[in-house]
């Protein structure tokens, strides 16, 4: 039977891949919010002569950040139990595993924000398309 400071560590860990994996997911929702909200902003133009209006900003980079800490340290949480239990397997191994992939799909989420939004402020913020 596992010890209770054990298992209070586990759902430690298990919560920080919850909140890593919500904010992995969030991400690219955020990112794809413009082109909705661009389709409802052009479907209120009344005069074909209006000049659509710009598409509302990209995602700061604190969302992928947030995520990349928070995956880091469920993965540290995960690598310092199987140390501390002299064991690797188990479900601290799958715990660590699923973090360190929270931890790459952060990076991705990352790169992907920082590059729409200076294709953003190329489009937008130098006086439009």
């Amino acid at each position: 039977m596992a010890e209770p400071e054990r298992e209070y560590w586990f759902h430690a860990a298990v919560a920080l891949l919850i909140v890593a994996w919500a904010l992995n997911v969030w991400v690219p929702v955020l990112l794809l919010r413009p082109m909705w909200e661009g389709d409802r902003q052009l479907a209120t133009i009344e005069e074909a002569e209006d000049d659509a209006p710009a598409p509302s900003r990209p995602p700061g980079i604190i969302t992928p950040l947030l995520a990349l800490v928070v995956s880091l340290g469920a993965f540290t949480l995960g690598i310092w139990q199987m140390h501390e239990s002299s064991e690797v397997g188990g479900r601290w191994l799958w715990a660590t595993a699923a973090a360190g992939l929270a931890f790459l799909c952060a990076v991705l989420l990352l790169v992907m924000v920082i590059q729409v939004g200076s294709r953003y402020a190329q489009l937008y913020m130098s006086g439009g398309p």
